[in-house]
């Protein structure tokens, strides 16, 4: 598990359409897979990067980041709630929680915050 200065340390580079973005991890609520580009939505706002859906999971699993639906990837850090089948986020944004990885979201969300504590 790692610290908050550790958290904080690290960041993720972005190629985005803007041009190279560093973002921490723990600034990161979501990452979303729209038109064949990747949404990342941050404390600091919006940012479009080109690239695989597949491409940035493997990067952000380490620092807390779960599959909920075959398009996003989400910052359990950030997880205000789940309602049904929707995930609320700290930031007011709902994101789809599909049936099929309900079970295993919800552990890897308990798990996350068990680990937490």
């Amino acid at each position: 598990l790692y610290s908050r200065e550790e958290e904080d340390a690290v960041s993720l580079r972005l190629e985005t359409t803007q041009g190279m973005e560093e973002i921490a991890p723990a600034d990161l609520y979501y990452r979303e897979y729209q038109s064949r580009k990747l949404r990342f939505v941050t404390k600091q706002g919006e940012y479009m990067v080109r690239g695989r859906i597949s491409e940035y999971l493997g990067k952000l699993a380490p620092y807390g980041f779960a599959a909920p639906h075959k398009s996003f990837v989400v910052n359990l850090l950030h997880v205000k709630a789940i309602r049904g089948y929707d995930i609320v986020m700290m930031n007011g944004d709902r994101i789809p929680l599909s049936q099929k990885r309900s079970v295993q979201f919800r552990g890897e969300l308990g798990k996350y915050q068990t680990d937490r504590l």
